[in-house]
């Protein structure tokens, strides 16, 4: 899945910069546009569907099935 806006903002130390900005699942304010992480940041205007933007999957992963119950 695609980070939220408050997702990217918590997590945004482990994130790296880069040249171009990403897609984020949230929408953005200007009509037409998404939401897009770019500068260290969050960007609520967003960039129009059709600019070329990256996509960063994320992915939650449960650790508790390699905790062994004793």
């Amino acid at each position: 899945f695609c980070l939220s806006i408050n997702e990217a903002t918590k997590y945004k130390q482990y994130m790296k910069d880069s040249y171009r900005p990403w897609l984020l699942r949230d929408k953005a304010k200007g009509g037409g546009c998404i939401a897009t992480y770019e500068h260290g940041g969050p960007y609520l205007w967003g960039v129009y569907a059709s600019y070329e933007i990256n996509i960063k999957p994320a992915m939650y992963i449960s650790t508790s099935y390699f905790i062994k119950e004793h």
